[in-house]
């Protein structure tokens, strides 16, 4: 029992460190009159380029038919990425054997060949290895949607608030500004308990600022990026994990300093009415 213990242990602290590589995108508050096509620069097309790219991947991504040989496809680009190293070599057998698209949440927060490629691969925008993986990306999305409509149905809450701890480095923080929209490109792990979310914030460097993001997120406004409460489908049962699909964009409400010279920011979800998220679409 107590090896198995420290097993997990390592693979949670394993994707402790994992986690806290996380691409945010931060974009200006911007109003419609901003938006002339004479105050288009390349700058700005490449800033709203980025702070976009996950959004439309996704869509691009789940809309599509895939067929089992799309999976045989992927299965084979992840024995071909890991050639050589055994121990991930068998969990790929294993997920070639017992993968079903129920199980995809399941399989995604198993510390491995999938959770590390797809987000490395969403924090490079590396769009070879995203397109490699889009059956799965596509039954994960799929999946949290799900139980997204499945929670919401049986929550009595329509809001509630978690926590997601995290080092950023100083010149990208100081990007951050309220009433800015930002965004996190990669399937976004957060936690109903602060105390855990806190662990992740301990893991700056001096070049960093250690930041605790309190996101409220609210059912009953209508978004493209679902969300939910993965306790049940994870390895890591005890994590209170609530995960977002990819390219989640919230508002910064506000920045406050605590004793601990940490910061405490709090994010509110955006609608996909959002005027301003609407009009980066059209770009």
């Amino acid at each position: 029992g107590t090896i198995n213990e420290l097993v997990k242990q390592i693979e949670y602290d394993k994707k402790c460190i994992a986690s806290n590589l996380l691409t945010v995108n931060i974009f200006p508050e911007c109003t419609q009159g901003s938006y002339s096509m004479s105050d288009q620069t390349g700058n700005r097309n490449m800033q709203e380029a980025t702070f976009m790219y996950s959004q439309i991947i996704r869509n691009i991504f789940i809309n599509e038919n895939y067929k089992d040989t799309d999976k045989n496809e992927m299965v084979e680009f992840f024995r071909e990425q890991y050639n050589g190293n055994k121990t991930e070599l068998e969990k790929i057998d294993k997920f070639s054997r017992e993968y079903t698209n129920e199980r995809a949440i399941y399989w995604y927060t198993i510390d491995g060949f999938l959770y590390r490629t797809i987000n490395k691969a969403l924090r490079t925008q590396d769009i070879f290895t995203l397109y490699h993986l889009r059956y799965f990306i596509k039954d994960l999305h799929l999946e949290l949607k799900k139980y997204h409509s499945k929670q919401h149905s049986n929550s009595s809450q329509e809001t509630f608030v978690v926590y997601r701890g995290l080092g950023l480095p100083r010149d990208e923080f100081e990007k951050l500004k309220p009433d800015h929209l930002i965004s996190f490109s990669e399937f976004l792990s957060t936690s109903k308990n602060r105390q855990l979310a806190e662990i992740y914030v301990q893991r700056g460097f001096d070049d960093m600022e250690s930041i605790l993001f309190e996101i409220e997120l609210n059912y009953r406004i209508p978004t493209s990026t679902p969300f939910a409460d993965i306790s049940e489908q994870s390895q890591f049962d005890l994590e209170e994990e609530i995960l977002l699909s990819m390219g989640s964009v919230f508002r910064i409400r506000s920045l406050t300093v605590t004793s601990e010279k940490n910061w405490n920011i709090k994010l509110i979800q955006t609608s996909d009415e959002d005027q301003q998220l609407k009009l980066l679409y059209q770009w």
